[in-house]
């Protein structure tokens, strides 16, 4: 997560991410939607590409200004 935090920080620095109120729980709720993907990855049923097909588009959206 600290990662994540440092990454976001500097998104926001540099105004490539909206301002965010809560960063802690905005990297907490990025982790929960990374986190989705483990199960369906591990098990086969979704691919690592498949995976980041759907994960990066929702957090970008998410972040963006």
């Amino acid at each position: 997560h600290a990662m994540m935090r440092e990454v976001l920080a500097y998104g926001v620095e540099r105004g490539e991410f909206r301002r965010l109120d809560d960063l802690q729980g905005t990297v907490e709720m990025i982790g929960a939607v990374i986190g989705s993907q483990r199960m369906p990855v591990g098990e086969g049923r979704r691919s690592v590409a498949e995976a980041t097909a759907q994960v990066v588009p929702f957090v970008l959206a998410a972040l963006a200004d």
